[in-house]
C-alpha cells in the first residue's frame, strides 16, 4: 500500500483499508500482539485451569461420554481454599498485567501503520520503542480511562437497580406475581440497554486516547478524542461492531467446534484458542488505527496533507536533481532556452543558400550563458 489515507474514506474504504495492511503486514502484528496478549492469556490459562487434571489430546466427544460442564470442573482441578488463593491472586495479577502492556500494544500497531503507510519499512524492535516511547502517559490515561468507563457502567446500573428494587416491593406488597415479572423483565432490559448504550458511548468518544498519545504526543487527550469523534458515533460504532462481529464469528466457531469434539478440555484445545485469538486480534487494532488516522484526516486534513506532502520525495528528487543553493543558482546554465535571431533576406544563390543555410545578423534576443556548449555565429560581410 503506497498512499497516506489522508483523505476521509467511508465505512468500506477503512475496512478494505485495514485488511490490505492486514495481510501485507501479518507477521509484525502477530509479533506484537503474541508478545503482549499471547503472554498474558497464557498466564491467565495457568491461574484459571489446572493443567495436571488435563489431558494433552483431547479423548472421546461430549456426545459419547461426560458433558461440557462436568469437563470444565474437571480442568479447574479440586476446589480448596489454596485453589481460590491462587486463582484470586492470579486474577489480579493478569489484570495488573493487562493495563501496564495493552496499551503498548495499541500503540505499537499504530505506530506500525504510520510508519508503514509513510513508506517506510520499520522493524519490530523499532516499533516497539515506539509504542514505548509514552509509556506513563499511556499508562496513566488508561487508568483514568478505565475509572470513567467504571463510574459510567456504575451509574448506568443505578435506575434499573432502583426500577428491580420498587417492582419487588410492589408485587410483595400486592401480591401480584405477573407484576413483579413486568418489573423484573423491564429492569433487567432496561439495565441492559443502558449499560451497553452508555459504555458504548463514552468507548467511541474517548477511546482514541492511545493514538492521541503516540501520534500526537496530545496534552488534551480526552478532549480531543471527544472532538474528534463528534458527529460520527453511529458511523464508529457500525465499524467496530462489522469486526467484532467477524472476528467473533471465527472465534465462538472454533469455540463450538473445540466443545464438540472435547478439545476445549484439553492443552492442545487451550493452545489453539490463544492462538487463534493472537492470530485475529490484530485486525480489530488495525481497524482502530486506520478509523483514527480517518478522524484526523477530517478534523485536521491541511496539517496531515503538509505532512505527506513533507514525507513524499519531490519529482526533481526522485530524478536525482536538486535545485542549487546559493550563488552556484545564479549562475546556472540555461539548458532550455535557444537563441532567437533576425533573419535577414538572402538574395545570393550559392551552397549555403541551397543548403538551406539562412545569414544571421547579430541580433539576439536571448543569449545563453558561458559555457552552455553555444557559439555566436560570425557575421558575412
Amino acid at each position: 500500500m503506497n498512499t497516506w489515507p489522508f483523505k476521509p474514506m467511508g465505512v468500506g474504504g477503512i475496512l478494505d483499508q485495514s485488511f490490505q495492511f492486514y495481510r501485507k503486514n501479518f507477521v509484525q502484528l502477530f509479533l506484537i500482539v503474541l508478545i503482549f496478549y499471547g503472554s498474558i492469556m497464557l498466564l491467565q490459562n495457568a491461574v484459571a485451569y489446572d493443567y495436571s487434571q488435563m489431558s494433552f489430546l483431547p479423548s472421546g466427544s461430549i456426545l459419547e461420554g461426560e458433558g461440557f460442564f462436568e469437563s470444565i470442573q474437571g480442568m479447574q482441578g479440586e476446589p480448596s481454599l489454596g485453589r481460590a488463593l491462587v486463582m484470586f491472586l492470579g486474577s489480579i495479577l493478569v489484570l495488573l498485567l493487562m493495563l501496564a502492556f495493552f496499551p503498548v500494544m495499541y500503540a505499537s500497531v499504530v505506530v506500525l501503520v504510520k510508519s508503514v503507510v509513510q513508506g517506510e519499512s520499520p522493524g519490530l524492535g523499532e516499533v516497539l520503542r515506539g509504542g514505548f516511547r509514552n509509556y506513563w502517559l499511556l499508562l496513566l490515561w488508561s487508568a483514568l480511562f478505565g475509572l470513567i468507563v467504571f463510574g459510567v457502567y456504575f451509574a448506568a446500573a443505578i435506575p434499573s437497580v432502583a426500577l428491580l428494587f420498587f417492582g419487588v416491593v410492589i408485587s410483595g406488597a400486592s401480591g401480584s406475581n405477573v407484576l413483579a415479572l413486568v418489573f423484573i423483565v423491564g429492569g433487567t432490559l432496561l439495565m441492559v440497554l443502558t449499560i451497553v448504550g452508555a459504555v458504548s458511548f463514552f468507548f467511541v468518544r474517548l477511546g482514541f486516547f492511545l493514538p492521541v498519545i503516540t501520534v500526537d504526543d496530545g496534552s488534551e487527550v480526552f478532549s480531543q478524542s471527544w472532538r474528534m469523534t463528534r458527529g460520527s458515533f453511529w458511523r464508529l460504532l457500525g465499524i467496530f461492531l462489522i469486526v467484532h462481529i467477524v472476528i467473533g464469528i471465527f472465534i465462538y466457531g472454533l469455540y463450538f467446534i473445540l466443545i464438540i469434539t472435547s478439545a476445549f478440555a484439553s492443552i492442545i484445545g487451550q493452545l489453539l484458542l490463544i492462538l487463534f485469538s493472537v492470530v485475529l486480534y490484530p485486525l480489530s487494532i488495525v481497524v482502530y488505527a486506520f478509523t483514527y488516522f480517518d478522524l484526523k484526516a477530517r478534523t485536521e486534513g491541511p496539517d496531515l496533507q503538509d505532512m505527506i506532502s513533507a514525507a513524499r520525495p519531490q519529482p526533481e528528487e526522485a530524478a536525482g536533481w536538486a535545485p542549487a543553493v546559493g550563488p552556484a543558482a545564479e549562475t546556472r546554465p540555461v539548458t532550455e532556452a535557444k537563441p532567437v535571431v533576425e533573419t535577414n533576406p538572402v538574395t545570393e544563390t550559392g551552397p549555403a543558400k541551397e543548403a538551406g543555410w539562412v545569414e544571421a545578423s547579430s541580433v539576439f534576443e536571448a543569449r545563453p550563458a558561458a559555457g552552455a556548449g553555444w557559439e555566436e555565429p560570425e557575421s558575412n560581410s
